[in-house]
């Protein structure tokens, strides 16, 4: 098998012609680097304060990491999430990859011509919502949900309704408290899944109920009801979602709804697909085994949306230097048909490697699996 073996950074997304990648000591964050996707070589380093990474979100073109203390106390310029406290939160304009910074882990979001910075905290064991359109005068308000989000829209929250078959989902956009929106959705429990396109708001529920909902009117799209067997994927950047079990699949519309064709996939039925990778409006690409047992053979392949034919596929491999713990990260497929993925082994991160493997190379054509169906 060729492969090419590339120094480890741990990359966050990737532009049209760079790779976004943070550096990290162990739990440190210590730089930004751009990285050009065709020579490998690095663009731009950002040096940063080494503080604890508390995690990162990507929206409008911007990306969001969080910095934190361990050990720290409440402050009124300290703020927990998820049991961590975030000193500050550092912005990566995507454009022009210049940084600023935010002393509040606030998330800007744009309604309108109106910029308004939401923060969320603990605070005597309760959640509270921090709203602010100047980042100096603010207003407090304890949320009572049992599932939030922030997004550029405001703040989504669940509750649970009288019945136990729906929550109600609502929407908090402006420096008040009160509700924009709220709307009864069919939920037994928190929302298990979701992801935002634009103004659409798709979330999976656990009674496996997918609504598609319009998150600046509060207005429910559509809604599509998963058979039980069937499973779901996010990952692409096309307007639908991926459904699909061992045998089958389909895409879903997010703008109306609509869901193409079920496709059979011809191949063993003792075959257990565990994972997609990525899609686009053409192909998918899987991971899956010919056994249910812990320790079988992984593979990795490319599946024809329109007829379900199996284009490629290979056994997941590693690099011979690799122990028992090394297992497949990340994956990153680009516009030449060069895929960049991860080599981590979580015993031990001085192990963790970046490849860039092409499938379509007549070295590696060789190696292909035979398809049988």
């Amino acid at each position: 098998m060729i492969y090419s073996i590339k120094k480890y950074h741990h990359i966050i997304l990737q532009k049209e012609d760079l790779y976004i990648a943070v550096e990290r000591n162990f739990e440190v964050l210590e730089k930004i680097i751009a990285i050009n996707k065709n020579s490998f070589s690095i663009f731009k380093k950002i040096e940063i304060d080494s503080l604890i990474y508390g995690g990162v979100s990507h929206e409008n073109n911007h990306l969001f990491l969080n910095l934190c203390k361990k050990n720290s106390i409440e402050t009124e310029t300290e703020t927990e999430i998820l049991g961590r406290f975030f000193t500050k939160t550092i912005i990566l304009d995507l454009e022009n990859l210049e940084l600023s910074e935010l002393k509040l882990s606030y998330l800007i979001s744009q309604i309108g011509e109106k910029k308004v910075y939401y923060s969320l905290f603990k605070k005597n064991d309760g959640i509270v919502c921090r709203i602010s359109k100047t980042r100096k005068d603010y207003f407090d308000f304890a949320v009572e949900a049992s599932w939030y989000k922030l997004t550029p829209f405001g703040i989504l929250t669940l509750n649970k309704c009288g019945d136990e078959t729906h929550a109600e989902l609502s929407k908090i956009s402006n420096i008040y408290p009160e509700k924009d929106w709220a709307i009864k959705i069919e939920a037994k429990k928190e929302i298990a899944t979701y992801k935002l396109y634009q103004n659409i708001f798709v979330c999976w529920l656990a009674n496996r109920m997918i609504h598609g909902i319009n998150l600046e009117t509060g207005t429910i799209l559509w809604k599509h009801k998963l058979l039980e067997e069937f499973s779901i994927s996010f990952k692409s950047q096309i307007d639908a979602v991926l459904i699909f079990n061992e045998q089958r699949f389909y895409l879903l519309n997010i703008n109306s709804g609509d869901s193409s064709p079920i496709i059979e996939i011809q191949w063993s039925a003792e075959s257990t697909v565990f994972g997609i990778r990525h899609f686009d409006n053409d192909f998918f690409y899987y991971e899956r085994s010919d056994s249910t047992r812990y320790n079988a053979k992984k593979k990795f392949g490319k599946i024809e949306i329109a007829t379900g034919e199996i284009i490629w596929e290979y056994d997941v491999f590693y690099p011979p230097s690799a122990g028992k713990n090394m297992q497949l990260g990340k994956m990153f497929f680009q516009d030449d048909g060069i895929i960049l993925g991860e080599w981590l082994d979580y015993t031990n991160r001085e192990n963790n490697m970046l490849f860039t493997f092409d499938p379509e190379d007549p070295e590696n054509i060789q190696y292909r699996n035979e398809i049988s169906g």
